[in-house]
This record gives structure tokens, C-alpha cells and sequence, in this order.
């Protein structure tokens, strides 16, 4: 004689979060090119203290025909305009001279 059973649900002890569709209303890019410095020293000193900003991107220091030279971006995900404010505070902080681009996320 054969038994059918039902088959068994696997449960999940981990809950799902919801997602939501736009974790950021607008996104901040800044772009930046550093030098031509002479000397290389002036460039790495240059080069570490752009490395300690929040959430920087820098390239790799290059020898160019007029020294040496570098760039760094910075993107910033901003929810509102307090932050929008902030964010372009510690940009012209750091980086007076950058190219500043705003999208909705």
C-alpha cells in the first residue's frame, strides 16, 4: 500500500527586508585633476592628504611631460537636501576648483 504525503515547505529563518526602489533622490559627482607638480615628493604629499577625504577616488600618480599629476572624483548619494548641502560643503572644503554634476538617482 502506498502512502502519499504532502510535501514539506522549506521555511527560511531569515526574513526578507522590502526593497525599496530608489534608495537616493539625487546623486552628487565632483571631478578633479591635481598638479602638474615638479618635484614628486610635492605630488605624494599632494596625492595622501586628497586620500583622506570621505569617500575619494584618486588615480595613480603619473609622470607627465610638465611633472607629475593626478585626479580624484567623489560621489555622494544624497535622500534630501541637508545632506545635498553637506556634501557640497566637504567638496569645496577639499576641492575648491572642482567640476560639480548633479543627477537624479
Amino acid at each position: 500500500m502506498v502512502v502519499k504525503t504532502k510535501p514539506v515547505k522549506k521555511v527560511s529563518a531569515r526574513k526578507s527586508k522590502p526593497v525599496s526602489k530608489k534608495q537616493y533622490a539625487m546623486i552628487v559627482t565632483a571631478k578633479i585633476s591635481y598638479g602638474p607638480f615638479k618635484d614628486k615628493s610635492l605630488a605624494a604629499a599632494a596625492y595622501n592628504k586628497v586620500q583622506q577625504v570621505p569617500r575619494a577616488q584618486v588615480s595613480k600618480l603619473a609622470k607627465t611631460a610638465r611633472g607629475y599629476a593626478f585626479s580624484a572624483s567623489m560621489l555622494y548619494g544624497l535622500k534630501n537636501a541637508a545632506q545635498k548641502a553637506s556634501a557640497i560643503k566637504t567638496i569645496k572644503t577639499h576641492a575648491p576648483t572642482a567640476r560639480i554634476s548633479f543627477r537624479k538617482a
